[in-house]
Protein backbone atom coordinates (compact mmCIF):
# COMPACT_ATOMS: atom_id res chain seq x y z
CA UNK A 1 0.00 0.00 0.00
CA UNK A 2 2.81 2.06 0.65
CA UNK A 3 4.32 1.68 -2.30
CA UNK A 4 0.92 3.56 -4.06
CA UNK A 5 0.95 5.93 -1.94
CA UNK A 6 4.22 7.05 -3.12
CA UNK A 7 3.18 6.67 -6.62
CA UNK A 8 0.56 8.68 -6.66
CA UNK A 9 2.46 10.80 -4.44
CA UNK A 10 5.14 11.11 -6.98
CA UNK A 11 2.18 11.63 -10.11
CA UNK A 12 0.68 14.70 -8.21
CA UNK A 13 3.76 16.38 -7.68
CA UNK A 14 4.64 16.24 -10.64
CA UNK A 15 1.48 17.30 -12.15
CA UNK A 16 1.75 20.67 -9.62
CA UNK A 17 5.49 21.04 -10.93
CA UNK A 18 3.90 21.28 -14.79
CA UNK A 19 0.69 23.05 -14.13
CA UNK A 20 3.34 25.66 -12.37
CA UNK A 21 5.34 26.55 -14.64
CA UNK A 22 5.23 29.66 -16.76
CA UNK A 23 4.11 28.82 -20.54
CA UNK A 24 7.30 30.01 -22.82
CA UNK A 25 5.57 32.32 -25.28
CA UNK A 26 1.82 31.99 -25.47
CA UNK A 27 1.66 35.02 -22.55
CA UNK A 28 -1.78 36.30 -22.53
CA UNK A 29 -2.36 39.70 -20.82
CA UNK A 30 -5.66 42.17 -20.38
CA UNK A 31 -4.83 44.89 -23.21
CA UNK A 32 -6.67 48.21 -23.07
CA UNK A 33 -6.72 51.75 -22.66
CA UNK A 34 -9.06 54.00 -20.10
CA UNK A 35 -8.73 56.54 -22.19
CA UNK A 36 -9.73 55.12 -25.15
CA UNK A 37 -14.00 55.42 -26.06
CA UNK A 38 -15.19 51.67 -25.06
CA UNK A 39 -12.85 50.75 -22.72
CA UNK A 40 -13.26 52.68 -19.53
CA UNK A 41 -13.96 49.69 -17.70
CA UNK A 42 -9.94 48.95 -18.21
CA UNK A 43 -9.87 50.97 -14.54
CA UNK A 44 -11.67 48.09 -13.08
CA UNK A 45 -10.45 45.32 -11.22
CA UNK A 46 -12.70 43.35 -11.29
CA UNK A 47 -11.73 40.13 -13.84
CA UNK A 48 -15.18 39.39 -15.18
CA UNK A 49 -15.45 43.14 -16.32
CA UNK A 50 -11.97 42.67 -17.78
CA UNK A 51 -12.22 39.50 -19.20
CA UNK A 52 -13.57 41.22 -22.82
CA UNK A 53 -9.71 42.55 -22.87
CA UNK A 54 -8.02 39.54 -22.54
CA UNK A 55 -5.93 38.25 -25.66
CA UNK A 56 -2.78 36.49 -26.34
CA UNK A 57 0.51 38.89 -26.66
CA UNK A 58 1.71 39.24 -30.40
CA UNK A 59 4.73 39.05 -31.27
CA UNK A 60 6.97 42.22 -31.85
CA UNK A 61 6.34 42.84 -35.72
CA UNK A 62 8.90 45.87 -36.36
CA UNK A 63 11.95 47.70 -34.71
CA UNK A 64 14.64 46.08 -32.86
CA UNK A 65 12.57 44.14 -30.59
CA UNK A 66 11.50 42.22 -33.61
CA UNK A 67 10.15 38.73 -33.10
CA UNK A 68 10.17 38.62 -29.45
CA UNK A 69 7.59 36.89 -27.85
CA UNK A 70 6.06 38.88 -24.66
CA UNK A 71 7.12 37.73 -20.95
CA UNK A 72 4.80 39.64 -18.66
CA UNK A 73 2.21 41.58 -18.09
CA UNK A 74 1.76 45.47 -17.36
CA UNK A 75 -0.49 47.67 -15.89
CA UNK A 76 0.03 51.26 -16.03
CA UNK A 77 -1.32 53.51 -13.76
CA UNK A 78 -0.95 57.41 -15.88
CA UNK A 79 -2.12 61.09 -15.26
CA UNK A 80 -1.66 63.25 -17.67
CA UNK A 81 -2.50 66.84 -17.34
CA UNK A 82 -4.36 65.92 -14.25
CA UNK A 83 -6.80 62.86 -15.95
CA UNK A 84 -6.01 59.78 -14.59
CA UNK A 85 -6.71 56.65 -16.35
CA UNK A 86 -5.59 52.57 -16.84
CA UNK A 87 -3.42 51.20 -19.44
CA UNK A 88 -2.46 47.67 -19.39
CA UNK A 89 -0.48 45.40 -21.95
CA UNK A 90 1.77 42.84 -22.79
CA UNK A 91 5.30 43.33 -21.51
CA UNK A 92 8.28 42.55 -23.66
CA UNK A 93 11.21 43.34 -21.84
CA UNK A 94 11.98 43.29 -18.18
CA UNK A 95 13.29 39.95 -15.93
CA UNK A 96 11.54 41.02 -12.52
CA UNK A 97 8.11 41.87 -11.12
CA UNK A 98 7.52 45.71 -10.19
CA UNK A 99 5.06 46.87 -7.65
CA UNK A 100 4.30 50.31 -8.07
CA UNK A 101 7.58 52.10 -9.69
CA UNK A 102 6.83 56.04 -10.42
CA UNK A 103 7.77 57.60 -13.77
CA UNK A 104 7.89 61.22 -14.92
CA UNK A 105 7.90 61.53 -18.07
CA UNK A 106 7.26 65.33 -20.15
CA UNK A 107 5.44 68.15 -18.48
CA UNK A 108 2.23 67.16 -16.19
CA UNK A 109 3.09 63.41 -17.20
CA UNK A 110 2.87 60.89 -14.01
CA UNK A 111 3.01 56.71 -14.59
CA UNK A 112 3.02 53.95 -11.72
CA UNK A 113 3.94 50.37 -13.33
CA UNK A 114 3.55 47.47 -12.50
CA UNK A 115 4.94 44.21 -14.19
CA UNK A 116 3.94 40.60 -13.16
CA UNK A 117 4.72 37.48 -14.59
CA UNK A 118 1.57 34.86 -15.86
CA UNK A 119 1.82 31.95 -13.03
CA UNK A 120 -1.17 30.29 -15.08
CA UNK A 121 -0.85 29.81 -18.85
CA UNK A 122 -3.63 31.75 -20.43
CA UNK A 123 -4.99 33.65 -17.64
CA UNK A 124 -3.28 37.43 -17.38
CA UNK A 125 -1.82 38.41 -13.95
CA UNK A 126 -2.23 42.09 -14.63
CA UNK A 127 -5.58 42.44 -13.10
CA UNK A 128 -5.78 43.28 -9.00
CA UNK A 129 -6.00 39.35 -8.38
CA UNK A 130 -2.78 38.60 -6.19
CA UNK A 131 -3.59 34.84 -5.09
CA UNK A 132 -3.11 32.38 -8.51
CA UNK A 133 -5.35 29.31 -8.87
CA UNK A 134 -1.11 27.49 -9.05
CA UNK A 135 -0.60 28.25 -5.85
CA UNK A 136 -3.83 27.22 -3.72
CA UNK A 137 -3.25 24.31 -6.41
CA UNK A 138 0.53 23.77 -4.62
CA UNK A 139 -0.96 23.99 -1.04
CA UNK A 140 -3.83 22.01 -1.97
CA UNK A 141 -1.39 18.87 -3.10
CA UNK A 142 1.10 19.22 -0.63
CA UNK A 143 -1.77 19.31 2.48
CA UNK A 144 -3.51 15.76 0.21
CA UNK A 145 0.15 14.32 0.30
CA UNK A 146 0.80 14.92 3.29
CA UNK A 147 -2.57 13.23 4.82
CA UNK A 148 -2.06 10.23 2.55
CA UNK A 149 1.19 9.08 3.95
CA UNK A 150 0.07 9.17 7.42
Amino acid sequence: MFSMKLALSIVLVGFVVVSAQKKAGGVSCYQCNSFTAGQEVCESSDEKELTKFKKPCPKITEGELVGTDANSCRKILQTVDGDSGVVRECAYTGDEEVDGKRRIGNKGIVLWLYQCFNDEPGKPCNSASTVSLTTVSIFTAFAFIYNLLQ
